[in-house]
């Protein structure tokens, strides 16, 4: 199932890579061939070049904060803190206040501003604040690991491991609890009002499922079922409203 998960994680990156390579090089082809049939053309420009970006930046920009979000960091940060090296890593500190013991007294120095050579690596620190939802599976299991290993809780990213391999299983049961719905006939319920209440579940389904998380978090219930829970109460509700559907 690990396997499972990590090829799924490697699909969806393949994807929002070929997204952004693709609406990238169109959007700049795009624009910047409008900026020169400014120049050229007696309409002053390509009316196209102005309708195709605003369809395609979405695309741009929600592939692109996949990638971020599975690299678990900001693009213009990181890259600049990669190449800076072990001697640009260094921790800057300002207004230090520094005590010295000594054998028979104790001095106080005040320091406007000092560097602090340590072995703590602040990309260290940053890969803490990452939120487990964020991790890939593998890196989720591996840190649920070492935890158990020092005899610290992982159970939140226990969650969150279970979760990845219950999502996919969730959007075919939103699709089972859709159906009860496609069969309304148009006048008792209207396009709009199905759309409304496709977002309604969807947004309740998303509180339940960091409800649920969060309850698992305080009463320490098994991982598997706190990330089961949302997706099977869902499915109840989609057999029972299938089976009023024929009832009627």
């Amino acid at each position: 199932m690990l396997a499972a998960a990590n090829g799924i994680d490697r699909l969806i990156t393949r994807i929002c890579r070929f997204v952004v390579l693709v609406t990238g090089i169109t959007l700049t082809a795009l624009l910047t061939g409008n900026v020169v049939a400014r120049y050229v053309l007696a309409t002053g420009g390509l009316d196209a070049a102005e309708e195709i970006p605003e369809r395609l930046f979405p695309w741009f920009i929600v592939a692109g904060i996949t990638l971020a979000a599975q690299a678990g960091g900001h693009m213009s940060v990181d890259w600049l803190l990669d190449r800076l090296g072990p001697s640009g890593r260094r921790w800057l500190l300002q207004e230090v206040i520094q005590t010295q013991f000594e054998e028979m007294r104790t001095t106080v120095h005040e320091i406007a501003e000092m560097e602090w050579h340590s072995v703590l690596d602040p990309g260290l620190i940053t890969v803490l604040l990452v939120k487990p939802e964020q991790m890939s599976a593998w890196n989720l299991y591996s840190y649920s690991q070492h935890l158990k290993e020092n005899r610290q809780k992982a159970l939140r990213y226990e969650i969150a491991l279970w979760a990845k391999f219950v999502n996919p299983f969730a959007v075919v049961v939103m699709m089972v609890l859709a159906l009860p719905f496609a069969h309304l006939q148009s006048r008792q319920a209207g396009i709009g009002a199905k759309i409304f209440t496709g977002i309604m579940l969807g947004l309740v389904f998303y509180l339940m499922n960091r409800l649920f998380s969060h309850l698992g978090l305080l009463s320490s219930w098994p991982p598997l079922a706190t990330a089961v829970m949302p997706t099977a109460i869902f499915l109840s509700v989609a057999i029972a409203l299938m089976w009023w559907q024929e009832r009627r």
